[in-house]
């Protein structure tokens, strides 16, 4: 316990809370567990000892190997696509024995010279005595590990039997305490700079339990999230080209927080398919609400007689002649959008308001930045309507999910699916690729508990629920969409709401067109004192050398990996909103991927260092010719 009143004083006050049911019994052989009010074993009969060696060895049916050896398709995107490709193949090319290995599927724990193996990281999904964990750290050597204790009861035997002290000596830990699927810790476990966890990592199951499925689910999802949710060099290029335009035009862009009337009210509306059961109901309520729509939403909210008040987008590649047809928008219906906005969207609209966006890079400091707006426009939808701070949010066509694949979005929608005969490709088509993972539904009854998302949808809707989880209790938020059950929202059908009137509806939305105000230096944006040139320089040098080992090891080199390029944004960072060293993340990123995967597959040393070497030079080249795409707007 001593180990962490030290280090995790927040985890040792959720254990003392619980009271602990189990006995520990000294037997001739060795130890065994019981149930305190049942008198029941709490392990196989066969004994204690036995099953934790079992238990922990390296191989058997109980483990679940979760691989993801995707490799983002960018080849739309020269900047990002060809680089990636190349390098991929080159290393796929020099080193034909890893191809072979993955087109057999052959990937093992890798041989040290000591006896012991090399395992990827690894989530103990629930703890208890935690002798496993103990028996299979003592053959092993890894360089992260998730301890997921769904019971808290449980948890604290572990505490009797495991060295977690020596353990955190042996490999970064992180431990997640309960049974929420999205913890801080397991989102931290899993992020986009973990290289070596998107690729390969291990899950023990250490007892059956009834989260067991959900939190595996989850660690699927998490693991998938980066070659899912893309966002390439090209367009990062492009959004500060798009931003440093839109500023020099001085663009209205967002100024302070609307404050809106007490009973205000606002609905975010997305194109889930869900929200073709809920038009007339909005049709009927339109006076009474506020009604921000995503781009894809407008065009049937216009069809059924709905009038948005604010069109919403993130999105930064649109063509001025598809606004219009096949997206049917409004030019004279303002529009909320990124600071990145591109010209197409700009020129299009009689009222265009930029929001900074906090999550973003961008070549400027906002001065009332917004946060939680990626990776979709119901971020941004969403985001803007919880700055507002209305009385109550209301959830429509926000699925983040469906039901069948063949009704993935709403009528009238440009995901309409084509007309028999077309070529044209259905974003049914696209889902059908994309991995399925299974989540709870927003209505649950005995013949639907659960519906179909992805990687990306999920994402959308877990950034939503920290939204929402940051406006605290000052604004009530309802999700009628029949999708996804979204955490601190309440699930409410259409039909069983009423709304009174709303007088100040009309002062309220010229309060929100009132928060923009003509971008100017040290009004609503200032400038960093570093160029961002420099700042690019700094972060290209320091992620190469955190990625240089003079001798290669396994562990050491699943530490770098994993560290060489968050160490590097944080050292060249002017203060923590400056997002500036992220520019080229997500390349580089998807770069030591591509060369991770191809090392899995090596199982021999002296290959492993030979790949190391070979792919270490092969990125070097790519990353030294990165460059900051423009010049400082002063």
């Amino acid at each position: 316990m001593e180990f962490f009143r030290q280090r995790h004083p927040v985890l040792l006050s959720l254990v003392r809370k619980q009271k602990c049911p189990y006995q520990l019994n000294i037997t001739p052989e060795f130890l065994s567990i019981t149930h305190e009010e049942s008198g029941q074993l709490a392990h196989p009969e066969a004994g204690l000892d036995m099953f934790a060696a079992m238990m922990g060895d390296w191989v058997h049916d109980t483990w679940i190997d979760l691989c993801n050896f995707k490799i983002p398709a960018m080849d739309r995107y020269p900047l990002h696509g060809k680089p990636l490709r190349t390098i991929y193949q080159q290393l796929l090319t020099e080193f034909p024995e890893s191809l072979f290995r993955f087109s057999l599927k052959q990937i093992n724990l890798k041989e040290l010279s000591d006896g012991r193996r090399f395992s990827p990281p690894v989530v103990f999904l629930g703890i208890f005595h935690g002798l496993h964990v103990d028996y299979y750290l003592s053959r092993t050597e890894v360089s992260h590990i998730l301890l997921v204790e769904p019971d808290l009861e449980r948890f604290e035997v572990s505490c009797y039997f495991l060295d977690y002290r020596k353990i955190s000596d042996q490999a970064e830990v992180v431990f997640s305490l309960g049974t929420d699927p999205q913890s801080e810790a397991i989102r931290y476990f899993f992020s986009n700079y973990s290289v070596s966890r998107q690729l390969w990592t291990r899950v023990l199951p250490g007892y059956e339990c009834p989260e067991n499925p959900h939190l595996i689910e989850s660690f699927r999802m998490h693991q998938a999230t980066m070659s899912n949710v893309v966002f390439p060099l090209d367009y990062e290029y492009d959004a500060i080209c798009q931003i440093m335009a839109n500023l020099r035009q001085q663009r209205p862009l967002l100024t302070s927080r609307p404050r809106l009337s007490k009973k205000s009210r606002i609905a975010v509306v997305a194109s889930g398919p869900s929200l073709d059961h809920d038009l007339e109901w909005l049709r009927a309520n339109q006076d009474n609400l506020i009604i921000f729509a995503v781009f894809s939403a407008v065009k049937p909210l216009l069809r059924h007689g709905i009038r948005p008040d604010f069109q919403v987008t993130i999105e930064t590649m649109l063509h001025q002649e598809g606004l219009r047809e096949p997206l049917g928008l409004d030019p004279d219906i303002p529009v909320i959008a990124g600071c990145n906005a591109p010209v197409s969207i700009v020129r299009y609209f009689n009222e265009i308001l930029l929001c900074g966006m906090g999550d973003k890079v961008a070549p400027v400091h906002f001065t009332m930045p917004m946060h939680r707006v990626l990776p979709s426009s119901t971020n941004m939808a969403f985001s803007f309507a919880c700055l507002c701070q209305p009385g109550e949010i209301y959830l429509l066509g926000c699925d983040f999910g469906y039901y069948s694949i063949d009704k993935s979005h709403a009528g009238a929608t440009i995901y309409e699916k084509p007309e028999h005969g077309s070529d044209e490709q259905s974003v049914d088509d696209y889902l059908d690729k994309m991995q399925q993972i299974i989540v709870e539904a927003n209505f649950s009854s005995k013949d639907r508990e659960v519906v179909t998302s992805t990687p990306f949808l999920t994402h959308v809707r877990i950034v939503v629920e920290q939204a929402i989880e940051a406006a605290g209790k000052k604004t009530k938020v309802y999700n009628l969409s029949d999708g996804a059950r979204v955490r601190g929202a309440r699930a409410r059908r259409s039909r069983a709401i009423s709304l009174r009137n709303y007088p100040r509806r009309q002062d309220d939305i010229d309060r929100i067109r009132k928060a923009f105000l003509p971008a100017q230096e040290g009004k609503n944006w200032k400038s960093y004192t570093k160029d961002s040139s420099q700042v690019a320089e700094g972060l290209k040098r320091d992620v190469i050398r955190g990625l240089e080992l003079e001798t290669f090891t396994w562990k050491k080199f699943n530490q770098v990996v994993d560290r060489a390029v968050l160490d590097a944004v944080m050292a060249n960072r002017e203060n923590e909103r400056d997002r500036r060293p992220e520019v080229f993340v997500l390349f580089i990123l998807h770069l030591l991927t591509a060369w991770y995967k191809v090392l899995l597959f090596a199982d021999q040393q002296e290959m492993a260092e030979e790949i190391y070497r070979s792919g270490l030079e092969k990125i070097r080249a790519v990353v030294e010719k990165l460059e900051w795409p423009v010049k400082e707007l002063n």
